[in-house]
């Protein structure tokens, strides 16, 4: 079940102990906030040409839930004209 993602909330998670809980956002389809054995971490997930893309957006404590959503949004829109984000990300990798 989705839950609105705030700081309140996300502060009340514990850390995973096995493998990684996922919480999706009742606000914004596609934001969610992956919790691990030792972060965690906003994300946005949705299809892109048929195919699941997660870009993961940064750790909670370094983002808001707000300022995390509002980065979301942005690649949300993206994700839906059809670009991967994490592509370009690889594209600077092997540029360096």
């Amino acid at each position: 079940m989705a839950q609105k993602l705030t700081k309140t909330f996300v502060d009340s998670t514990s850390l995973a102990e096995k493998g990684q809980v996922f919480y999706r956002d009742s606000e914004l389809k596609g934001f969610g906030l992956r919790v691990g054995l030792t972060s965690k971490v906003y994300i946005a997930e949705t299809k892109v040409k048929g195919k699941v893309v997660r870009v993961t957006i940064g750790k909670h404590g370094v983002f808001t839930a707000e300022q995390a959503r509002a980065e979301a949004r942005e690649m949300l829109i993206m994700m839906s004209r059809g670009v991967n984000p994490n592509d370009a990300t690889k594209e600077k990798k092997f540029a360096a």
